[in-house]
């Protein structure tokens, strides 16, 4: 049997916040859109720039953080889609309107 340290080895460790290698590839399964690394670091900066709105459940506050992020993500990648359509179709919101 493997020692409790071997199975539970820290893909990341910052100030407040710690993921272990199976919190993470948990993560990389729901949130492959994102730089999970660079989520860690922000949610840990965050962490520790506000420790009076720190979560009572560090694992909830993560998941509720990459939430946020993943919906900004695709919202932004939902506006690029509508930039990219209109200008297949030969114009953007000044053609629909009647503006040349």
């Amino acid at each position: 049997m493997k020692d409790f340290s071997e199975r539970h080895e820290e893909v990341f460790h910052g100030r407040r916040l710690a993921v272990t290698n199976e919190t993470h590839a948990l993560l990389v399964e729901n949130y492959p859109e994102l730089d999970l690394h660079g989520e860690y670091r922000e949610y840990d900066s965050w962490l520790w720039a506000n420790p009076r709105r720190h979560p009572k459940n560090i694992r909830r506050g993560l998941v509720n953080w990459l939430q946020k992020s993943k919906r900004a993500v695709l919202r932004e990648g939902a506006r690029q889609d509508l930039v990219a359509r209109e200008l297949r179709v030969g114009g953007g919101p000044e053609v629909r309107r009647g503006v040349r």
